[in-house]
């Protein structure tokens, strides 16, 4: 469906740059129904890996991401940007996978994008990375147990396989089946946001427990890529982390994160043991 847009909405138009269709999509749907129904949001697939996209942003000295887009991708990707220019776009988010067992995959290439090239979403955008990919959403087996050093490590040698092992793990909540993404609830979403938080924390500072929200903040991407590039070379293992409540921190305010952080052992007893 092309896009017509009015300009009383020109400047207030977010755009997702995902890698992948699935499960991008059914994220990007809950995300639209949870957290962003009064906004318009539209979303680009650009099919392959942050390193695919780092080859092309090297060729130009300057980036215009909708141009770039429709030059690199095929019509059926990049339909929904027929009608936009960035004139059109208030901010740009992109959302990939670290995939380490990439052959292409160099830690440098990352730390160049997250510091020099999508660090501001009013400009180039701004890069989201789940380790070691987007499945990682529906990764909470360990709610309830606080060594997450051992509970959420996952070997770079068997990223291939992770996909299958995380649906082979999905927890059951007692009103929530954890594979159907698109239909998570906020009580699921606050979940999801409280455990990848304490995740971060334990990265960070060594603990799985839910940090301040002046340390939470703190928490960029290229600060997280640095914590795990360190435990990649001392374990070569990473530490399972979804880009996605990093990202909507960026639309939380103090006081929503504070009262999730208030909800933590309620949320945590929806839970199956």
């Amino acid at each position: 469906m092309e896009i017509k847009l009015d300009t009383k909405i020109k400047k207030e138009v977010i755009l997702f740059i995902f890698e992948g269709k699935k499960p991008e999509e059914s994220i990007e749907k809950s995300l639209k129904k949870t957290f962003f129904n009064d906004k318009k949001i539209i979303k680009c697939i650009y099919g392959t890996s942050i390193y695919s996209l780092y080859s092309e942003i090297k060729k130009y000295e300057y980036i215009n991401m909708v141009i770039l887009l429709r030059e690199i991708l095929d019509e059926k990707l990049s339909k929904e940007l027929k009608d936009i220019d960035n004139d059109n776009i208030s901010e740009i988010y992109l959302f990939f996978d670290h995939d380490a067992h990439n052959r292409n995959a160099k830690n440098i290439k990352i730390d160049e994008l997250l510091e020099n090239v999508f660090n501001n979403q009013y400009e180039n955008g701004k890069l989201y990375i789940s380790y070691p990919m987007i499945e990682a959403i529906k990764e909470i087996n360990n709610l309830k147990n606080n060594n997450c050093q051992i509970t959420c490590r996952w070997k770079i040698s068997e990223n291939i396989h992770y996909k299958k092992q995380i649906s082979k793990n999905i927890i059951n909540f007692k009103i929530f089946e954890m594979s159907d993404v698109e239909n998570y609830t906020k009580d699921i979403w606050e979940i999801i946001l409280l455990h990848n938080w304490k995740k971060a924390n334990c990265l960070i500072n060594n603990t799985y427990e839910k940090p301040d929200y002046e340390t939470l903040i703190k928490f960029e991407q290229s600060l997280i890529h640095e914590y795990q590039q360190k435990h990649i070379n001392n374990t070569k293992e990473i530490m399972t982390l979804s880009a996605i409540p990093f990202f909507l921190l960026e639309f939380l305010s103090k006081k929503e994160v504070e009262e999730i952080f208030n909800k933590d052992q309620c949320l945590v007893k929806n839970c199956k043991s």
